[in-house]
């Protein structure tokens, strides 16, 4: 199958606040749209099935994937090429707010709180053909499309706390992944919400990391201490089972697999 360029187009909105009546307060929004389509990836022998048996008695060219055993009939082996493989479209919402509160005889403290609301992560295997459409946003990815064993939690948040005064400092940050849905067992089109639904949905809570450290600048010789623990509550992401993941069964870009980490760091200027 020869490839062809991914393309695709991104929209943004946004708007910043600075009121004058609260200095150091500062409030954002984005609105977002990105989508791209001849997407590059593999092309899953469930895919090619799928898209097979949807062109009907037309061939294409999914089906010369497909090998049978000129004596049974049976499917001997299907090939899972690189190839152009649909069209993904997401959108959302980001907010985020700074608030430096005025100096203290305790020292500057400044708080700062992010967040993402994924409205929409759509996969078309084909556009147009009456592929395969899933739905990402508020799910966790089993591996069933061209999207593989991700988190898509429709809320995710960041929040820091920090202090400083003199050579001295200290923030806590938290981190919040919200809570999503994993399908199991083939989608089937649900007629009534003109979409496809695993069979079977199992619902996951949230989750919250939470960080602190703490920082010395040792100005005359341009040295910094700092100490650390990352996920202080030593919270365990939850596993996802029987998705054929290589990573645990679970998405390791979202969630600490390590559990509580100490840590420690020195840097010097020259």
């Amino acid at each position: 199958m020869d490839l062809k360029p991914e393309f695709g187009k991104s929209f943004d909105f946004g708007v910043v606040y600075d009121p004058h009546w609260l200095p150091g307060l500062s409030v954002s929004t984005d609105l977002w749209r990105v989508y791209l389509n001849n997407n590059i990836n593999q092309i899953s022998a469930a895919n090619s099935v799928n898209l097979c048996y949807l062109g009907g008695t037309t061939p294409n060219s999914y089906c010369n994937f497909i090998t049978r055993d000129p004596g049974t009939g049976q499917i001997a082996s299907i090939a899972e090429p690189t190839g152009n493989i649909g069209r993904l479209d997401t959108s959302g919402v980001d907010l985020a707010a700074t608030y430096r509160l005025p100096e203290t005889a305790f020292g500057n403290f400044t708080a700062s709180f992010q967040t993402t609301y994924l409205k929409n992560f759509s996969d078309d295997t084909a556009p147009g053909t009456g592929g395969l459409v899933q739905q990402f946003a508020g799910h966790y990815s089993t591996g069933a499309s061209a999207i593989t064993y991700a988190n898509f939690s429709r809320w995710k948040a960041l929040a820091n706390l920090s202090w400083r005064m003199g050579a001295f400092d200290a923030s806590i940050t938290s981190k919040y992944v919200g809570r999503y849905n994993v399908g199991y067992a083939n989608p089937a089109y649900n007629i009534s919400a003109d979409k496809y639904v695993p069979a079977v949905e199992l619902k996951y809570g949230a989750s919250v990391y939470n960080n602190v450290q703490v920082g010395y600048n040792i100005e005359p010789i341009n040295t910094r201490v700092d100490l650390g623990i990352d996920n202080v509550g030593n919270k365990q992401p939850a596993q996802v089972y029987n998705n054929n993941s290589l990573n645990g069964n679970v998405d390791v870009n979202t969630f600490d697999t390590v559990g509580r980490f100490y840590w420690a760091r020195l840097s010097v200027k020259f």
